[in-house]
């Protein structure tokens, strides 16, 4: 019935707006000019936007309405004007003569003369329905110099936009919005303004952007002076145009050419920093660049085309269940892409633009980052942050790399003699083949990368168990010997797993792209020995601990699993799958006792024995929060077999992510997740396990010469269609079911390899490809593998693949709800639940819920913890996913736990402010008898309310 209405119903409209339609279909739309010529105002519309260009004694846009919202500052003689500053400002604002304007209707172009004492203008505007496409010819009538240009001078409405997406890097700007109106050294409006810092691209194109509103403007900028190596720039800052009867703040942007190349007025001639706000940024209300000389007659034309364009375009990751897929894509795409720094900059982890450089022992990280923006652009300025490093940052004669801000005598500035530097560099230069898989740029690579390699085998290394050697031991108080700095003993071994790493990803780029055998053959060798050696138990002289089934960090650190050590292992074969299963438990256990929603570096502290970490020592480096390992730590899960944990530590970091979006601090403190530890500063990378998820969850592994696609995702996961760019080319692949996808991809740069993962080695599988059986033997590690090599939509499924997942069975442990007039709430981040205690007899619980409330959409963590705080079982629950049970609850499956007799227990679910709502704690429940529940809980086993009140509510099943 719904399918023949729907018919119905086109053809009815097809008839009702046929006269609007030529004879190919398309919409008569025409845009329309309307010229005031009392008032000297031209009007430009189209479909989407409306322009006001006032020309009475002034060349103006006063107003840019896009989707029926104000786009620009409309104080007084503010919005778009061109000006210089040669001495004094001569802007277009007011105060010159009146422009001659001519409108030719038919053709859709306005065209007007300016003249001001400085220069002669050209405005040129051709309307179309789509957009606006402006042309600013200016013409200097003297010799000058200018400190500071604006061609043109563009004032965004204070709360228009909260983004700024930059196409030549694919990299954002956050300009507004409530999170980032805190961030100090930066351009939002709230307690961190500052009308001193400005920040600069060598682009003239971007997009505005504000999901809050779904509004999105892009602005395409061309030029006369683009063929030049840095002809044009942006720069962009928050500046006061009122104070009264409110205070405004509107986003000013300057377009600034130069006929002869832009110079940094600070920093290093490539525009790194040399200090803090230096560079790309400036801190003390200065131009970015040098002041530029212009001649007499010199002609500088921009021409900017300014178009309504879609948020959804931006944000576009494609349909996720399991995961909350706005916040991803907002952590992705707002705040991950804050590390790109310019075109032919690269990205950096740490306070990107701010402190601009490119720290080789960053490389491996930027890279993985890169690849989940499926941006080629991003790619392509990644590897001109990888050249820069072999052209400035290796050191001659000797071939160490250093750190970290090439173009000047000050780019050796930090962690030169770092045991990480040439490892994240060589892992970074492969990341980035596997990306585009260009040779010949590899080829230009090969023999700085080869050089740090060879530097650290000669001089960092033991030569007899090849582990990686400390640079100091108790000699620094800060054991400053990888990019964590807190390494001590004679061996690192984090530093270790990198360079075992780094070492058999070249050895097979040497023998089957660069054609070196000899080569690989010896970076085999020396990673066999070192594997060998860091196997061994600390007793014998390597670095596995048989207490805490975990490789030291450094070899006179405590032993107290060292979450980054972990992480580097699990990334590589360097640890048996056996021992990685192990390792993982491990930390699990040590993340369950520590009432932990997260992954912490470490929990004991690295130097006392016996003694817990401080919640944020050394700057979270002993004790606090990182997002970059938590994300490599996602690796081990499918060592550990365990389907449910990656949706829910994805979903424990977007809620975090949605607390304070990461701004205003550089790390977090473990005893708060919430507040900041560290400096002032921004890290990109705490994103990281938005990449874990794609490399481990849906399974995206770029290869030197193919494309892995291995998932290990949760029953709540399938469903998915996830987008994905593979060298440039899109692709989409749908997760059917655990052991079926679909992939569809219109070009294919390589092979891509399907991989089911887990099943018993030498086991005989069916694979079904395309409707075709094929028949398949697990290899030694229990992998089945199917090969895509052919262009368009495929079907693969492992017919006789075997998924762990836990049990669905159980009784509900509640029988009815009763809201008893409580309200439904969506007002505060937090976890809220209930308290229970068990009857007589233990009981095992299989499956946690939490409550369907009408609208619900989004995904939660669910948390079973004891008496103390030490948390029994987590959950997550997709409100999107399937339907509600008759009473109302939806549930996520956990590995079953006893709980026991006449025990207490609390039972919670994480909300988020402005989230999905929930009830407060004047809900009642019916149960079994099998507990009591005897009070709504919040927080850390805070009670209130009455026996049998819960908020949410919560539940579970049991056996």
């Amino acid at each position: 019935m719904r399918k023949w209405m729907a018919r119905w119903m086109l053809i009815v409209m097809a008839v009702a707006l046929f006269p609007l339609y030529g004879q190919e279909g398309q919409a008569a739309a025409a845009a329309t000019i309307s010229h005031d010529t009392v008032n000297k105002r031209v009007t430009m519309e189209g479909s989407r936007y409306s322009m006001v260009f006032e020309y009475n004694g002034q060349a103006r846009i006063s107003s840019l309405i896009v989707d029926g919202q104000q786009t620009l500052d409309t104080t007084a003689n503010s919005g778009i004007y061109s000006g210089l500053y040669n001495g004094a400002w001569v802007t277009t604002q007011a105060g010159i003569s009146t422009p001659t304007v001519t409108v030719n209707m038919t053709a859709k172009v306005v065209t007007a003369i300016i003249s001001t004492s400085a220069v002669n203008e050209i405005w040129t505007f051709t309307v179309t329905d789509d957009d606006v496409s402006w042309k600013l010819d200016r013409t200097f009538k003297a010799n000058m110099t200018l400190s500071e240009q604006g061609l043109p001078i563009i004032n965004l409405a204070e709360n228009a936009f909260e983004h700024m997406r930059w196409p030549e890097d694919g990299g954002n700007f956050p300009v507004g919005g409530t999170l980032v109106n805190k961030q100090r050294k930066w351009l939002g409006t709230g307690t961190g303004y500052d009308s001193n810092v400005r920040v600069a691209k060598e682009q003239i194109s971007y997009t505005l952007l504000n999901p809050s509103t779904n509004l999105a403007l892009s602005i395409t900028g061309t030029s006369n002076r683009s063929g030049l190596d840095r002809g044009v720039a942006t720069e962009v800052r928050r500046v006061t145009t009122q104070t009264s009867p409110t205070v405004v703040h509107p986003l000013r942007l300057f377009l600034v050419a130069s006929a002869s190349d832009l110079q940094y007025a600070t920093g290093t001639s490539l525009g790194y920093s040399t200090s803090e706000c230096t560079g790309h940024m400036r801190c003390d209300g200065a131009s970015v660049y040098s002041p530029v000389a212009a001649t007499s007659g010199q002609t500088d034309s921009v021409t900017l085309k300014f178009a309504p364009d879609s948020v959804d375009a931006y944000y576009d990751l494609g349909t996720l269940y399991g995961v909350d897929e706005q916040a991803l894509s907002y952590a992705i795409n707002q705040y991950g892409r804050w590390m790109m720094q310019d075109k032919k900059r690269g990205a950096s982890a740490e306070a990107s633009i701010m402190k601009s450089e490119v720290p080789p022992l960053e490389m491996q990280w930027i890279g993985q980052m890169i690849e989940i923006f499926g941006s080629p652009e991003a790619v392509t300025a990644y590897k001109y942050g990888l050249e820069n490093i072999r052209d400035w940052l290796v050191e001659s004669g000797t071939g160490q790399i250093v750190c970290c801000r090439p173009g000047s005598s000050a780019s050796i500035n930090w962690g030169t003699g770092y045991r990480d530097q040439a490892s994240g560099y060589a892992l970074g230069v492969a990341k980035a083949y596997a990306l585009d898989g260009q040779s010949s740029w590899l080829q230009s690579m090969k023999a700085s990368v080869e050089a740090g390699l060879d530097f650290t085998i000669n001089n960092q290394m033991n030569a007899k168990t090849r582990l990686i050697t400390n640079m100091q031991n108790t000699s620094d108080s800060i054991y400053s010997n990888d990019y964590w700095e807190s390494s001590t003993g004679t061996y690192n071994g984090y530093a270790s797993a990198l360079f075992y790493d780094a070492l058999t990803q070249w050895a097979k780029l040497e023998r089957y792209v660069l054609g070196n055998t000899a080569k690989a053959t010896t970076y085999e060798g020396i990673a066999a020995t070192l594997k060998t050696n860091f196997n061994k138990d600390i007793a014998a002289g390597g670095l596995w601990s048989p207490a805490t089934q975990s490789f030291l960090y450094g070899s006179s650190n405590q032993d107290v699993r060292h979450l980054p050590t972990q992480a580097a292992v699990l990334k590589s074969d360097l640890a048996t799958p056996a021992r990685k299963q192990q390792m993982v438990a491990g930390v699990e256990s040590e993340v369950y006792a520590n009432k932990s929603n997260h992954h912490f570096m470490n929990y004991r502290d690295l130097y006392i024995s016996g003694a817990a970490a401080p919640s944020c020592g050394k700057g979270a480096e002993n004790g606090g929060w990182y997002g970059t390992p938590e994300g490599d730590f996602f690796a081990g899960y499918p060592a550990l077999n365990d389907r449910t944990k990656i949706p829910v530590y994805e979903g424990n970091f977007l809620n975090r992510y949605y607390g304070d979006g990461f701004y205003d601090s550089s790390a977090w403190h473990r005893s708060n997740p919430y507040q900041g530890c560290g400096f002032e500063y921004w890290f990109p990378t705490h994103v990281m396990p938005a990449w874990g998820l794609y490399a481990y969850g849906y399974g995206f592994q770029p290869q030197y010469n193919e494309l892995v696609v291995a998932p290990f995702i949760s029953a709540d996961m399938t469903g998915s269609i996830v987008k994905y760019r593979w060298r440039g080319q899109p692709l989409t692949v749908t997760y059917n079911g655990q052991t079926s996808f679909t992939v569809n991809a219109a070009s294919l740069p390589t092979n891509i390899r399907l991989r089911w993962l887990n099943q018993t080695p030498g086991s005989t599988h069916t694979v079904t490809m395309d409707g075709t059986p094929n028949t398949m033997i697990a290899d030694a590690g229990g992998n089945v593998e199917a090969v895509m090599s052919s262009t368009g939509t495929h079907s693969y499924i492992c017919v006789t693949c075997t998924v762990a997942n836990p049990s669905t069975a159980g009784t509900s442990f509640i029988t009815a709800v009763q809201s008893n007039g409580a309200t439904l709430r969506t007002d505060v981040t937090e976890q809220v639940g209930l308290k229970f205690t068990v009857g007589a007899n233990p009981i095992t619980v299989t499956q946690l819920g939490r409550y369907y409330h009408a609208g619900n959409n989004k995904v939660h963590t669910l948390k079973l913890v004891d008496a103390t705080g030490t948390i029994i079982a987590t959950a997550s629950v997709d409100m999107n996913q399937g339907s509600p049970d008759s009473m109302g609850f939806q549930y996520g499956g956990i590995s079953p736990v006893t709980l026991s007799a006449n025990a207490s227990y609390y039972l919670y679910s994480m909300e988020i402010q402005y989230g999905d709502n929930w009830y407060n704690n004047t809900a009642t429940l019916t149960t079994t008898a099998a507990a009591v529940v005897d009070q709504a809980s919040y927080g850390d086993r805070i009670v209130n309310g009455s026996s049998g009140n819960t908020y949410g509510p919560v539940n579970f099943k049991y056996q």
